[in-house]
């Protein structure tokens, strides 16, 4: 979803609007870090916005020393965006050049 290599986070938000399951349990998982070493963010479910299973809203800050974030299926099946839902991702980043950051592939 977003590097913003050779910048580095101080700090952030994402929210999301995704496929969820029936109870309104979380189908993806965002992953940040510095790849490839990145891992799972802890994502706080927003019951009031949500309309399991069609989506639910998540959301979470993000810590520093970030540069990299992806949208990933840790599960073992496919997750399926239904037509005229309206998914979204919002990412906010607060950063600065980091020193001594090579950019990667």
């Amino acid at each position: 979803m977003m590097d913003i290599t050779p910048y580095m986070s101080e700090g952030g938000h994402v929210a999301l609007k995704v496929p969820c399951g029936p109870d309104g349990e979380q189908l993806l998982s965002i992953l940040a870090g510095v790849a490839p070493s990145v891992s799972p963010v802890e994502l706080a479910y927003v019951a009031p916005l949500s309309n399991p299973p069609a989506s639910c809203v998540y959301h979470a800050d993000l810590g520093e020393g970030i540069t990299d974030i992806a949208l990933a299926n840790t599960l073992d099946k496919k997750v399926r965006f239904h037509g005229n839902t309206g998914y979204t991702a919002t990412i906010t980043i607060h950063g600065e050049t980091g020193a001594g950051m090579e950019e990667h592939t």
